[in-house]
């Protein structure tokens, strides 16, 4: 069977943006929408959803916190509520 480039699954929701993720028969890709004409930047391969998740809330928890100066549990804070918003938006998926 001749597979086209363009065999995938799109998924883009607001909670996730600037990020979407493109699901491919045997791996999820991260994307970053650039916002540009041209090609978005390619972020990580995976193979779990519930990883690619996790990606995506470190980075959505990097991009709120970058210039910050904070202790560490603030940060272990801020993740686990950025990881909470995804994993609430699937409860069949169990971490």
């Amino acid at each position: 069977m001749d597979k086209s480039k363009d065999d995938h699954i799109t998924i883009k929701d607001p909670i996730i943006e600037p990020y979407y993720i493109k699901v491919e028969e045997l791996q999820y890709i991260i994307y970053k929408d650039n916002g540009k004409d041209y090609q978005d930047l390619s972020i990580g391969h995976y193979t779990n959803f519930i990883n690619v998740l996790n990606q995506i809330a470190y980075l959505k928890n990097y991009e709120n916190l970058k210039s910050q100066t904070i202790d560490l549990k603030t940060y272990m804070n801020e993740y686990k509520e950025m990881q909470n918003k995804f994993i609430n938006l699937i409860p069949i998926i169990k971490p």
